[in-house]
């Protein structure tokens, strides 16, 4: 496990593959960030941050949150059933079905 607080983005090919998304400035910090463009994004994993939120315009404009859904092992915690847009710690957030998500910012906190 990472000593560091960080959030990683996949994405996903015709094939079913995931490819993580390199070159992400800022994925240790907190606070919202911006990608220079859009990225596309199928997956979400973010370890030692309280929540994280991902967004599909830039500054993290509330209206553009975008939903995940949990996808690993269920366990107790109730913050992981059905559509979530406060991603909790864990590598299993699915933003869409198969297919990749356009994503322009993310949020994340202690």
């Amino acid at each position: 496990m990472s000593a560091y607080a960080d959030i990683r983005f996949y994405r996903i090919n015709k094939q079913g593959q995931q490819y993580r998304n390199e070159l992400v400035r800022n994925s240790a910090k907190t606070g919202c960030h911006s990608f220079a463009k859009a990225r596309k994004v199928f997956r979400v994993a973010q370890v030692r941050f309280a929540y994280c939120e991902v967004y599909s315009s830039r500054r993290c404009e509330p209206n553009s949150i975008l939903g995940a859904r949990w996808t690993g092992k269920r366990g107790n915690k109730g913050d992981r059933d059905g559509l979530v847009t406060q991603l909790t710690p864990g590598a299993m957030w699915v933003l869409a079905e198969k297919a990749n998500v356009k994503v322009r910012s993310w949020r994340c906190e202690n």
